[in-house]
């Protein structure tokens, strides 16, 4: 192999490889269509209240200083206009506040169960498909 054979077998050995480093340098690199948000967990409190004359509440408390995005499972939810079936709810909640999740009247179970609460802004919360 001749000496100009050599030298432009190296060149392009030299530029694979480089390109090689530069493709996982990137693939290694951060989000590529911008910064993705920070979600933080949050912590709420979940009670069921049975008052006297009938009603039943599931009532959330945010305790964290921050805006809270809720889901809950509520089994059944209870409607005038359908049978009761099970169902979700979601909710942003302000920082260090009370929220009502689902009703029921004429001392009916209720079930509710947290499915997620986290950190969020003030738009809508993501709701299951």
């Amino acid at each position: 192999m001749s000496f100009l054979g050599a030298k432009s077998h190296r060149f392009i050995v030299t530029a694979i490889l480089l390109s090689a480093v530069m493709f996982c340098w990137r693939a290694e690199a951060g989000p590529r269509f911008g910064p993705r948000p920070i979600v933080q967990r949050v912590t709420v409190v979940t009670k069921i209240t049975r008052e006297s004359n009938g009603h039943t509440a599931c009532r959330v408390y945010n305790t964290s200083p921050k805006f809270a995005c809720v889901l809950y499972d509520v089994n059944p939810i209870y409607s005038p206009f359908s049978p009761p079936k099970p169902g979700w709810s979601a909710a942003v909640m302000f920082p260090t506040s009370w929220l009502t999740i689902a009703d029921a009247w004429n001392y009916k179970p209720l079930q509710c169960k947290l499915r997620y609460a986290r950190s969020y802004p003030l738009y809508p919360c993501p709701t299951p498909p």
